[in-house]
């Protein structure tokens, strides 16, 4: 927890087996109720399952299954944005 606490954002690669996990959907919970940038990465087919739902509503998700070279590019793009976003918060 204290980990989710110190970051600015949370990368969740979702799997038939991170899913089915209650210590990925808590870690999820927590990165969603302390309002971290959350970047969910899928990296097998799987069916999202409703307890995870409201923690990823609205976010973008980068499909590697489909598409790894799409999902390499978009991870780039989020990982500039959050680097950006990071230099506006220290001043730069």
């Amino acid at each position: 927890m204290q980990a989710i606490e110190k970051a600015q954002a949370f990368l969740v690669l979702l799997s038939p087996n991170s899913v089915a996990s209650d210590n990925v959907r808590k870690e999820l919970d927590l990165a969603d109720s302390r309002k971290k940038l959350i970047f969910p990465l899928v990296i097998a087919r799987m069916t999202i399952p409703h307890e995870m739902e409201y923690s990823l509503a609205g976010l973008q998700l980068i499909d590697f299954v489909s598409s790894p070279e799409s999902g390499n590019s978009q991870t780039l793009s989020a990982l500039k944005s959050l680097h950006a976003i990071a230099g506006r918060q220290l001043g730069r």
